[in-house]
C-alpha cells in the first residue's frame, strides 16, 4: 500500500519538558492506570466468587454464575463507547480534565458497589444497580486505559515515547496483583463470612472491604494528578491554534482507518487473556480441585493469579523500552498517523510533536524535499 500524496519529513522543535514534571506525569499515569484496573478486574474476579449468591441467589447456580458474567461483559463493550467519548473530548479539552474526570468515576462506581445490598435486602434493584454501575466502570476504564497512556507518552521525550507510554499500560498487571492480593488475604481473613448474604456487612463484609479499599487509593491518584500539568504536546497545540478545530474521532476515522484497525485487534489479543484470566481461573481451579484430595481454596487460587501478574509488571516497561531503541522512529513516524488527530492541519503540514511533515502537494517552498510514493505503515 501506498500514499499518492508524498511526504517530506525535517526535524520539528520539540516542546520543552521539565524532568520533574515528567516524572509526576508518569507515576501519575501508572497509579492512575492501577487504580483503575484494580477495580476493574476486581469485578471480574467477584463474578465468578461472589455476585452469584449475593445478587442472583434465587436462581439456580449455573444461572446466576451465568448472569453475573453476563453483566462483566456489560462493561468490556463500553470500554470502547468510553475511549471514543473520552478521547473526543481530551483532544478538545485537554488530557488532564478528562483523566480526572474517569478516576472519580471509577472510585465512586467501585464504593458504590462494596455498599450495594444483597438481592436478600433490596430485592431487584440490587442487580439493576449492579449493570448501571458495571456500564459507567466500562466507559471510565475505556477513557482512563488509552488517556493515560497518550498523558504519559506526550511528558515522555522523543527518545522515550514508548518507554513513557508502557509506563500507564503497565498498570494493568499492577492492578491485577493488587486486585487479586487483596481478595485473596480478605478470602482468607474474613472465612465464612466473605458472601454469605444473610446480614448485610457482618456475614459478607469479605468482598466489601476490597472495593472500599480503592477509596484510598483514588485519593493519592487523584493528589498526584490534580499536580500535573497539562501535556506539553496539547499546549503546544493549543497556543497554535490546532485545537478544537472540526470532530477528532470523524478525523482519525477517515485519516487512519488501517492503524484503528489494526490496533484495535491486536489489542483484543491481550485484553482476551486478561478477562478470561481475571473472570474465569480462579473459580475454575476452586471447583475443578473441589472434590479432590488437596482441593485449593480461593485465596490460594487468587494468590496464584498475583504471582503470574508480576512478570508481565516488569515486561511492559521492558518491551517499550526495546520499542525506543530498535523500532522506535519507525513505529512513530509511521504509526504516529494514528494519533487524535491533534495537529493535522488541512494545507498538509502536520505539526505532530518531533516532526514536521509537509506534503509537497501543498508547499513546494524553499527547503522542502520533493518525493515520490512512500510505504504505507
Amino acid at each position: 500500500m501506498t500514499h499518492t500524496s508524498s511526504i517530506a519529513e525535517v526535524p520539528a522543535a520539540e516542546p520543552h519538558r521539565d524532568p520533574k514534571e515528567r516524572r509526576r506525569a508518569m507515576a501519575s499515569s501508572f497509579l492512575g492506570s492501577t487504580v483503575e484496573m484494580y477495580d476493574f478486574l476486581l469485578y471480574a474476579a467477584a463474578a465468578g466468587l461472589v455476585f452469584p449468591q449475593m445478587f442472583f441467589g434465587n436462581l439456580t447456580p449455573l444461572m446466576g454464575t451465568t448472569i453475573s458474567f453476563a453483566i462483566l461483559l456489560i462493561g468490556y463493550i463500553a470500554r470502547p463507547i468510553g475511549s471514543i467519548a473520552f478521547g473526543h473530548f481530551g483532544d478538545k479539552y485537554g488530557r488532564k480534565n478528562v483523566l480526572v474526570i474517569t478516576l472519580m468515576v471509577m472510585g465512586f462506581v467501585s464504593i458504590t458497589i462494596g455498599l450495594l445490598p444483597s438481592a436478600n435486602h433490596i430485592g431487584v434493584i440490587a442487580p439493576i444497580l449492579l449493570v448501571i454501575l458495571r456500564l459507567l466502570q466500562g466507559v471510565a476504564i475505556g477513557g482512563e486505559w488509552a488517556g493515560a497512556a497518550l498523558m504519559s507518552m506526550e511528558h515522555a521525550t522523543e527518545k522515550n515515547k514508548g518507554f513513557g507510554a508502557s509506563l500507564a499500560i503497565a498498570g494493568g498487571p499492577a492492578g491485577m496483583i493488587l486486585s487479586t492480593l487483596v481478595l485473596a488475604i480478605f478470602a482468607a481473613i474474613s472465612g465464612d463470612n466473605f458472601a454469605n448474604p444473610e446480614k448485610y456487612f457482618v456475614t459478607d463484609w469479605g468482598w466489601r472491604i476490597p472495593f472500599l479499599f480503592s477509596a484510598a487509593i483514588v485519593i493519592i491518584g487523584l493528589y498526584l494528578r490534580s499536580r500535573v500539568k497539562e501535556s506539553p504536546e496539547f499546549e503546544a497545540a493549543r497556543k497554535a491554534g490546532k485545537v478544537q478545530t472540526g470532530i477528532p474521532i470523524v478525523r482519525l476515522f477517515k485519516e487512519s482507518p488501517r492503524e484503528i484497525f489494526i490496533g484495535a485487534v491486536a489489542g483484543m489479543a491481550s485484553l482476551f487473556l486478561q478477562g478470561l484470566q481475571a473472570a474465569f481461573l480462579v473459580p475454575f481451579i476452586v471447583d475443578s480441585t473441589a472434590d479432590t484430595a488437596d482441593p485449593v481454596s480461593r485465596s490460594s487460587a487468587l494468590m496464584m493469579m498475583t504471582v503470574g501478574s508480576v512478570g508481565a509488571l516488569f515486561l511492559m516497561p521492558y518491551l517499550g523500552h526495546l520499542t525506543d531503541r530498535r523500532a522506535g522512529p519507525r513505529v512513530r513516524h509511521r504509526g504516529g498517523q494514528g494519533d487524535h488527530g491533534v495537529g493535522r492541519e488541512s494545507d498538509g503540514t502536520d505539526h505532530r510533536e518531533g516532526v514536521l511533515q509537509v506534503d509537497p502537494e501543498h508547499d513546494h517552498g524553499p527547503g522542502r524535499v520533493p518525493s515520490g510514493t512512500r510505504p504505507g505503515p
